[in-house]
């Protein structure tokens, strides 16, 4: 499988009211899960920029992140941005 960062923007409290810490964590656990994160072969970084929006760039392949996109979706419908929609 080949390997591309993706970005995934969570939205700010102002834009989404579910968004909070709990819910972040939850959504970086299951991008853990979801894009390889057990085996090593994944990293992340999350950026704060002024706007109170979190953004993670995430390594892993094109079908890791689709399946990921698709659980937050399910779980927090309208709480992501995600790669294919920027």
């Amino acid at each position: 499988m080949d390997k591309k960062i993706f970005t995934t923007i969570v939205k700010s409290k102002d834009e989404v009211e579910f968004s909070n810490d709990y819910v972040l964590g939850r959504i970086r656990g299951i991008e853990y899960a979801m894009c390889g994160g057990s085996s090593g072969s994944n990293f992340a970084t999350m950026h704060c920029p002024q706007n109170g929006r979190r953004r993670f760039d995430t390594e892993c392949s094109e079908e890791e992140y689709f399946a990921f996109k698709a659980m937050v979706n399910s779980s927090y419908p309208g709480l992501c941005i995600f790669d294919d929609e920027m």
